[in-house]
């Protein structure tokens, strides 16, 4: 079997225009692989890094933030966010406002205060952490436009970034229909892979950055995590991070340590709760419903907005506790579209510095994610999620996409609930990629118990290669169904490569930047592989649309060891 790849037109603020007329395909084949169980091929597919997302989103002073404004997120009022310059003495000053740049701003908007965001983390962490360091809240007036604000700062020299700070909506959709039960399992030959891993037998923790979970729920409370470094209820922060009383995770609407959902977000917890269930409910207890990691420790982090139900508020902060926290997996189930930010790729490479990997959902609007973006489910080192029902049909609600990682049951999904309206509610269908990237978050529990020295993208890699393609089943999104829909036995017991773009560069024969008719353009595509060795790789790049002629358009890799990154160069005019 061959199998194609389309490279994706970047973000980044410098680029060349007129690559955007050009659709550029790879072509991968005849490869063998060193310990390849089955000796199936997979396909090389480019990864998120590129093609949706800069390292900063945008450059300083662009109108794109802007733009934000117009995606489902909401703007949350009074506040922006902004990191300084790593060098930038401001991160240390005691009164940074009164700096010349950001005295100026702060006359003009009336800024009250400046507060560090993560002021817990240890000035000791590697560099790479550091970020989180340099990072503020701003405060000020409800009644001034936050974007206004942020364009403001962003034109002070010691300010990397400046920003908005945005509620995310939740992605659920209701569904009461009761005809059928778990067969999500079924779909994904989860009852053949309990036979070989189940979460009960390690010690891997999933974080739920979700609106509350009911942490004693019957069937949810055996499997919470607990912090061993707190002593419960002594009013005391025991071990030191910044968090009093954290036994059970942390509520950052409320600012306490009960991640339960509130009295008056019943959506909120409701939501909370049933992802929390399709990841870890407690299984094989002769009660409830089962989950699909079997027994792993679920971290519940209550992220939702103080006054607003259906809204995360606090999805970053809540991935930043996890990940400090020890969790190995991350579920957010909630999501926009609009532009990228900033601050929240930051936050999410600090997570996967970390160690911790991020699966979100890839939303619910029908739409195609690489015209768009769908944050944070399009971020780098983000495993995101789809959804079928459990005949491989994509959802009817599911966005698709070339850029979307994998697809999961995510249809009619019975699991725990919370209703503080009706406490005998124990149980409910949810439909959503909100119930499919808990499937997928639990299936990388089961993994990473077999295997437990697996780096975040060997675990990514392996739920990612060891899909079943679906395109067959759903002809009119055929190449836009990601890897396809999980297949939990094939995950555990299949090896093989896994080669992805992670780099283009381009030349144009004037240099300049600008691409020329008849002009000589050198393009050189990076590859990393991430699982088995694989030798003999055949590449090939093709135009579909007539505009470019290729005049370079093979490259042969003779061996490309498992972590190791190269590069192939092609030319066309």
């Amino acid at each position: 079997m061959t199998h194609y790849f389309r490279s994706l037109p970047s973000r980044r603020k410098k680029f060349f225009p007129s690559l955007l007329l050009i659709s550029l395909l790879f072509l991968l084949s005849q490869f063998s692989a060193s310990n390849a169980g089955t000796g199936v091929r997979k396909a090389v597919t480019p990864q998120k890094q590129s093609p949706l997302l800069s390292p900063l989103g945008y450059a300083k002073g662009t109108a794109p933030i802007a733009l934000a404004a117009k995606s489902g997120r909401t703007l949350i009022p009074g506040v922006v966010v902004v990191r300084m310059q790593k060098d930038s003495r401001l991160g240390k000053a005691a009164f940074p406002l009164q700096s010349p740049g950001l005295a100026a701003v702060a006359a003009q908007y009336n800024i009250s205060a400046m507060r560090p965001l993560f002021p817990n983390i240890p000035d000791s962490r590697p560099a790479r952490f550091h970020g989180l360091k340099e990072m503020y809240t701003l405060h000020f007036s409800e009644h001034i436009d936050p974007i206004e604000v942020a364009m403001a700062l962003d034109g002070v020299p010691e300010v990397l970034y400046a920003e908005p700070k945005y509620a995310y909506p939740l992605l659920a959709v209701p569904d009461d229909s009761l005809y059928s039960q778990m067969q999500q399992f079924q779909a994904i030959s989860a009852e053949l892979a309990w036979d070989i891993a189940r979460g009960e037998n390690g010690d891997v923790v999933i974080a739920i950055v979700d609106g509350g979970t009911d942490w004693q729920h019957e069937d949810l409370n055996a499997n919470i995590w607990n912090n061993a470094d707190e002593v419960p209820d002594n009013g005391v922060d025991d071990d030191n991070n910044g968090y009093v009383d954290d036994v059970r995770g942390w509520n950052f609407a409320r600012r306490n340590n009960d991640p339960s959902g509130l009295s008056g977000q019943p959506v909120n917890g409701g939501h909370g709760t049933h992802t929390a269930g399709t990841a870890g409910a407690v299984t094989n207890n002769k009660l409830g419903v089962a989950s699909i990691s079997w027994n792993a420790t679920i971290m519940p982090i209550n992220a939702s907005a103080g006054q607003q139900d259906r809204a995360i508020q606090y999805g970053f902060e809540g991935i930043v506790y996890a990940a400090e926290n020890g969790a190995d997996i991350i579920n957010c189930s909630w999501g926009s579209p609009g532009i990228p930010s900033s601050f929240e790729q930051d936050i999410i490479d600090f997570a996967y510095a970390k160690g911790s990997l991020i699966v979100a959902a890839a939303g619910n609007d029908n739409a195609n994610n690489d015209l768009t973006g769908f944050f944070p489910a399009s971020y780098n080192h983000v495993l995101s999620v789809g959804s079928t029902n459990n005949a491989d049909r994509k959802s009817s609600f599911s966005n698709y996409g070339i850029s979307i990682d994998v697809f999961a049951p995510g249809s009619s999904i019975l699991s725990t609930y919370w209703s503080p309206s009706d406490s005998s509610r124990k149980y409910a269908f949810n439909s959503g990629t909100s119930m499919a990237s808990p499937l997928v978050a639990g299936l990388a529990a089961l993994v990473k118990t077999k295997n437990p020295d697996m780096t975040v993208d060997q675990l990514r890699e392996q739920i990612r290669t060891t899909s079943d393609p679906i395109d067959a089943l759903n002809s009119r999104y055929a190449d836009s169904l990601g890897a396809g829909r999980v297949n939990a036995l094939k995950a555990l017991t299949e090896s093989g490569p896994s080669v992805r773009i992670v780099g283009t560069r381009f030349i144009d024969g004037g240099a300049n930047g600008i691409i020329n008719a008849g002009e000589n353009i050198e393009v050189t595509v990076l590859f990393t592989n991430y699982l088995s060795p694989v030798s003999d790789v055949s590449v090939e790049l093709r135009a579909f649309d007539g505009v470019a002629d290729i005049s370079v358009k093979q490259a042969t890799i003779s061996q490309i060891n498992s972590g190791d990154t190269t590069a192939a160069t092609f030319s066309f005019l």
